[in-house]
Formats: structure tokens, sequence, C-alpha cells
């Protein structure tokens, strides 16, 4: 703190500008969060802020990811195993849910997975 008093004004405000880029850096980050749902037919991650989606299985069913604790929105994959469907929400994504979808049954969902 004492060095900061001594520092000339112009280096005293580049000192206070990366300390506060570095602090609103770090409040943007989305960490990496991966869920796939018990059955294995449905993986649901993300790449920062890009929520993606993927049927894993050869089944008829449609996939889905929900995220950030919400029921809805969230992304369905309805195009059949292999394709790989994405979104970008908005805000940090805190946490996903990957689910098979069971028509008339109740889904095969994966817990809540945090970053």
């Amino acid at each position: 703190m004492r060095t900061f008093l001594y520092m000339r004004t112009s280096q005293r405000i580049a000192a206070i500008g990366l300390i506060t880029t570095c602090s609103l850096g770090m409040a943007g980050v989305a960490f990496a969060i991966t869920a796939t749902s018990p059955d294995g037919g449905s993986r649901g991650w993300n790449s920062g802020l890009v929520v993606y989606n993927k049927d894993l299985k050869s089944d008829g069913h449609s996939t889905y990811t929900r995220w950030n604790g919400l029921s809805y929105p969230r992304l369905d994959n309805v195009l059949g195993y292999g394709s790989t469907v994405s979104v970008t929400p908005g805000g940090t994504i805190t946490s996903l849910k990957a689910c098979t979808n069971y028509a008339g049954d109740p889904d095969n969902c994966s817990g809540w997975v945090t970053g």
C-alpha cells in the first residue's frame, strides 16, 4: 500500500485499471459442466456461455438440456441419434441437467450438475 502512495498519478491510474479489468474479467467466467442422463441417451454440456445437447442413442427418443436450475427454457434436440444442437442463452451457466424425453412416461434425467 505504501508503494502505491508514492506512485505517480499515471502509474496509479494504470494500476487501478489493471485491477478493475482483472476483477471484471473473472465475473464473466463460465466453467465447463457436463451432464449425462442415467440411460446414457442424452449429454448436455457448456463451453463458455453456449449450451449443447447431443443425442447419444438410436432409440427414437428426443433429448434435451436444462440449465441454471430452471424448468424452461430448455434446449430440445429432435434431430435424432448423433446430432448436436446448441444455444447461447445469455448469462453465466451455473448448472446443467441432461434428459431423454419419454413421451407419456417420466423423462430420464441426470441430477443437476454444477461447475
